[in-house]
């Protein structure tokens, strides 16, 4: 019987190379967040971010997309502890960067930010905190991506349901409504197939802003939102018509007409502004 001294070659489990490529891809995610990260406000050092992502993004090539979902993994098994909130950011920064063509991975992130994050924080102040990265961060996808309806919906749903629903950030932004507005009507105008929801969504924001309008006594205002609300919002319009106008009659007309379509609440927003407009500026 022959035997052969030939070393026989090991036989390697299966799977193991695409455990082996996973346990790179999480390694390096490990180091890039900790280059990046470490604890530290992304703001504090921005010159050592635009090196690590410059570099990486060179070397990396084709794996940059693996490596991005890397990085959201580690992220997501650290945990959203406000204590880790500057290295949950800047994970997600840093996968928007690596990324740059993917506008579903900001819009996604966009939304992390200012609805899942937040929905987690029982301080308010934490929660504000959120909501205002998930805004930067929106605002920089936007401008990077204007032809991305998702981008544009996500951060049109942080200016409406995030910033609205706070009285502090309502301070801060005062015009939420009206950016709501216009992201809605960019997501309706690029089309796809969340068009004919983008713009319901611009309606509604079109009505809050024109209520935000009548809250602050701004006639002109409140009618230019409606009228862009299109038909749907024609008996505010014409309420925000007859207060610009000053005609008590149409003012009551206009009241009387609300009072038969319009939620409670705004019936008493109605009846509310409406007695502020006709006691004139001295009553």
């Amino acid at each position: 019987m022959i035997v052969s001294t030939t070393p026989r070659r090991r036989r390697l489990p299966r799977g193991a190379p695409a455990l082996g490529l996973a346990g790179a891809l999480w390694a390096l995610a490990s180091l890039l967040s900790a280059s990046i990260g470490g604890g530290v406000p992304p703001e504090s050092a921005p010159r050592g971010e635009t090196a690590v992502l410059a570099g990486a993004s060179f070397f990396l090539g084709g794996f940059r997309s693996l490596v991005a979902d890397a990085i959201w993994l580690r992220a997501e098994t650290a945990g959203p502890a406000w204590e880790r909130r500057h290295e949950t950011l800047s994970a997600y920064r840093l996968m928007a960067s690596l990324d740059p063509d993917n506008d579903s991975l900001r819009a996604f992130l966009v939304k992390r930010l200012a609805i899942d994050l937040p929905a987690r924080e029982a301080d308010e102040e934490r929660r504000r905190e959120w909501i205002r990265e998930a805004l930067a961060l929106g605002e920089e996808s936007a401008a990077l991506s204007p032809g991305s309806a998702a981008i544009a919906s996500e951060l049109a749903v942080a200016y409406l349901v995030a910033c609205r629903g706070d009285a502090t950030l309502a301070r801060e932004v005062p015009r939420a409504a009206r950016r709501a507005r216009e992201l809605f009507e960019r997501a309706r105008d690029l089309g796809g197939a969340d068009g004919a929801e983008a713009a319901f969504a611009a309606t509604v924001a079109a009505a809050a802003e024109g209520r935000d309008a009548l809250e602050a006594g701004d006639y002109p205002a409140a009618l230019t939102a409606f009228e862009a609300g299109g038909e749907g919002l024609a008996p505010w319009r014409r309420f925000a018509a007859a207060l610009e106008s000053g005609d008590a009659g149409a003012v009551r007309a206009s009241v009387a007409e609300l009072s038969r379509s319009a939620a409670p609440a705004d019936r008493d927003l109605v009846a509310r502004i409406a007695a502020r407009a006709l006691r004139g500026p001295g009553g």
